[in-house]
């Protein structure tokens, strides 16, 4: 059946296959109109489809072999997920490979599936558009490094706008098959290949980071790199932490490296090579960090193929509706009560925004606490009791896009406090946050406390919120429509927490709205 004959209204399931240079990848998504897609399964094998490429033209037989196997056992996954149509494209082992036709001859033939080979520059644009859309704040420049197997592509970005790409021969495989002979590699081949990287560099990349632009870094190598320095910054690298690393890492004979906690064993060989690439690339672009993100090509990929179904989606320089869009997606898995989440999280934010002279936070606490809002019960699909920390458990294991793994921990961490106990010092979802994390969740969680018992009675009786924030007091001004005695009950009874958090007592007072007429009724009377 191909996607084009599905009606609109009903989900559909699409698969994209990543050939790289040293990983195959799968992904499977459920596709609804409206909605961000959600991924249902996905899968990675490290075939090394650029082992000898790079320097004789021709895949090897046993990489060939290798992908093949993978292949085969993805279109299997694809396929028992009901897959319409898989959307397979090949990177820069299969751009260089001169007998190329012949292997995706055979690809077709074994598992249905038909691979496009991208170029260089289309490879730039589609990580750009996967990194871009995960992000939770697309302003200003942006300097994107993706360090693949064969090669390396650099993009800037200017509001969520791509102005300029650039493809690079400088890959982990790449590298590590051109320079790195020795065991460990030895000071002359690293510094061979620091210098043929520059001058690579100075040949293809023409644009630097401007004042104030940020470097945001993407793909296995970056990752692996992230993992093994394990910093406190919330995924950030610094070029500093990254150059002791790679030099720590190339004292080490390969054996020791496979031995490495946290660094995967088959990327042992490459690791050095990767990481001195990014090295000179953040020199050359004067990049001091980078923002680490897991998303990349298969994301982009994705993306296109969902378009293609004729499927709009919002684009990156809307990330506040890919927040929103993926949080509510959450929250419909799990079959929350949507009019009440959706109520929370309205007074959340307006909550949020009137306390905001005390506790000082920006716009992105204001939209971690909103998608927190819209997912804080989606425990309640395992059981009520302890719902809250069944629904940390799950937000923490999720993916939402358009938010880093240190603001989805944040959220859980939200999630978890929004009911029962405050904070305690050996509780999980606290010993990850660092402290000025702490701080920060300390006032959404008590926001999110109040905001909830605001809708106690899920009728929804609030209509409008006003803050007035007094020295010794924070006095809330409902507007409501009908008897919001619960309401009132409910936030003064889990108002503790906010009294501790802010250090100021809260107040509430009712207001309740007339009803339409009853202003001019009133009127008539009093002329009567």
């Amino acid at each position: 059946m191909e996607l084009s004959t599905v009606p609109r209204h009903a989900p559909v399931h699409v698969g994209v296959m990543d050939l790289g240079s040293n990983s195959v990848r799968l992904v499977v998504a459920e596709v609804i109109p409206g909605m961000p897609p959600r991924v249902v399964a996905e899968e990675r094998e490290p075939v090394r489809l650029g082992e000898a490429v790079f320097h004789t033209g021709m895949l090897s037989p046993a990489a060939s072999e290798r992908t093949l196997t993978a292949l085969k056992r993805f279109a299997s996954v694809a396929r028992a997920r009901n897959v319409a149509r898989i959307h397979a494209r090949g990177t820069c082992a299969l751009r260089e490979a001169e007998d190329r036709g012949a292997f995706l001859e055979r690809v077709k033939a074994e598992t249905g599936v038909e691979v496009h080979v991208l170029t260089g520059q289309e490879e730039a644009r589609l990580i750009a558009r996967g990194v871009l859309t995960g992000l939770p704040d697309v302003s200003g420049e942006l300097i994107l490094i993706d360090v693949g197997g064969g090669s390396v592509e650099v993009t800037r970005t200017r509001e969520g706008t791509i102005t300029d790409v650039a493809s690079l021969k400088l890959g982990a495989v790449r590298l590590s098959e051109m320079f790195l002979r020795s065991d460990p590699p030895a000071p002359a081949e690293m510094e061979l290949l620091r210098q043929h990287a520059r001058t690579t560099l100075r040949n293809v990349v023409q644009f630097q980071q401007s004042p104030g632009g940020r470097g945001v870094g993407s793909a296995g190598t970056v990752n692996a790199l992230m993992q093994l320095i394990q910093t406190n910054r919330d995924d950030e690298l610094t070029l500093e932490d990254l150059q002791e690393k790679v030099e720590w890492l190339a004292r080490m004979p390969l054996s020791r490296r496979r031995q490495v906690p946290q660094l995967e064993s088959k990327r042992a060989d490459i690791i050095v090579a990767g990481g001195l690439a990014l090295i000179e690339v953040m020199k050359h672009v004067g990049v001091k960090s980078l923002t680490v993100t897991r998303r990349g090509l298969k994301e982009g990929l994705l993306l296109d193929a969902v378009e293609s179904l004729g499927v709009a989606l919002p684009s990156a320089t809307e990330p506040e509706r890919i927040r929103v869009d993926g949080a509510m997606m959450l929250a419909r898995r799990f079959g929350v009560d949507e009019a009440h989440s959706t109520q929370v999280a309205a007074l959340a934010c307006s909550l949020f925004v009137g306390t905001r002279p005390i506790h000082r936070l920006g716009d992105d606490a204001r939209s971690e606490l909103e998608a927190a809002a819209l997912v804080h019960d989606i425990g309640q699909y395992v059981a009520f009791d302890k719902h809250h920390r069944h629904g940390a458990y799950l937000l923490a294991h999720s993916t939402l896009p358009g938010f880093s793994d240190g603001a989805r921990a944040r959220m859980a961490a939200m999630v978890r406090y929004h009911r029962k106990r405050t904070p305690q010092r050996d509780d999980p979802e606290w010993m990850t946050l660092s402290k000025g994390d702490r701080d920060r969740v300390l006032y959404q969680s008590a926001l999110l406390r109040v905001a909830d018992a605001l809708d106690r009675s899920h009728h929804h009786v609030v209509k409008d919120v006003t803050v007035e924030v007094g020295k010794k007091e924070v006095h809330i001004r409902l507007l409501t429509v009908g008897n919001a005695e619960m309401e009132v009950w409910a936030a003064t009874e889990k108002a503790d927490m906010f009294h501790d958090v802010f250090g100021r007592t809260l107040r509430i007072s009712v207001e309740e709205a007339r009803a339409p007429g009853a202003r001019s009724r009133e009127k008539a009377r009093k002329r009567a």
